[in-house]
C-alpha cells in the first residue's frame, strides 16, 4: 500500500498532467485521494510546493536511482531500458488508459514547469549535463576495456543514445507504449552493436 505522501503525489501528478495548473485545487486533490485538506496540508503547504514535488518526482529525477560511475555502455543501456520501463509503468502509462492525450499532456507539463517551478531551467540543465556525462563516461570505460571501438566521437555518440530515448515521448503520441519500448530497446542495442569491436 502506498503511503499518504505517495498517494498525494500520484494524484497530483494526474491532476497536473490532465488539467492546466490554475484549475488544480486542493479540493480536487482531496476528492481524488479521499483525504482531508488537513492531511494534504500536513505534507504540502501550498500548490506551488506540491507542483515542485510532482516535477521533481516525475520529471527531473529517475524513478529507481542513478547508475554507478563505473558502468560499461552495455550495462548502462540495460539500466536505461529498465528505467524507461519503470517510468512508463509508474507515470505516463498509468494515465494512458484514461486519457489518450497523456504524452501531449506530459509535454505540456514540461512547459508549465518553466512557468511555475522556480529554477526549473537551471535544475533541468544540470540534470541534462549529468545525463550526458553518465553516457560519455560509460562510453569511455567501454573503450578503455576494449569493448567498443576507439575511433568514435564520444560526445556525439552519447548524444545519439540520448536522442533515441528522448524521442520516445514524441512517438508515444500516436502509438502504443509496449511497441515503442521494444523499438527503443532495439535502437539502443542496434547502436551498441555498431560500436562493438
Amino acid at each position: 500500500m502506498k503511503d499518504t505522501k505517495d498517494l498525494i503525489l500520484d494524484a497530483a501528478f494526474s491532476l497536473f498532467l490532465n488539467n492546466n495548473y490554475e484549475s488544480v485545487t486542493f479540493t480536487e486533490l482531496c476528492k481524488a485521494t479521499k483525504l482531508t485538506k488537513g492531511a494534504v496540508y500536513h505534507y504540502f503547504s501550498s500548490k506551488e510546493e506540491l507542483f515542485r514535488a510532482v516535477i521533481e518526482r516525475y520529471v527531473l529525477l529517475p524513478q529507481n536511482g542513478r547508475p554507478t560511475d563505473n558502468i560499461t555502455l552495455d550495462q548502462l543501456i540495460k539500466y536505461k531500458i529498465g528505467e524507461i520501463e519503470h517510468r512508463m509503468q509508474n507515470s505516463i502509462v498509468c494515465q494512458l488508459d484514461k486519457y489518450n492525450s497523456a504524452p501531449l499532456s506530459y509535454i505540456q507539463l514540461l512547459f508549465l514547469s518553466y512557468k511555475y517551478y522556480p529554477d526549473f531551467k537551471k535544475i533541468g540543465n544540470a540534470v541534462i549535463i549529468e545525463v550526458i556525462e553518465i553516457w560519455k563516461n560509460s562510453i569511455r570505460i567501454s573503450i578503455e576495456q576494449k569493448i567498443i571501438r576507439d575511433d568514435i566521437d564520444i560526445e556525439a555518440t552519447a548524444f545519439t543514445f540520448i536522442a533515441i530515448i528522448s524521442n520516445l515521448v514524441l512517438r508515444l503520441i500516436n502509438t502504443d507504449t509496449q511497441s515503442q519500448l521494444e523499438i527503443v530497446e532495439k535502437q539502443l542495442n542496434g547502436m551498441y552493436g555498431l560500436l562493438k569491436i
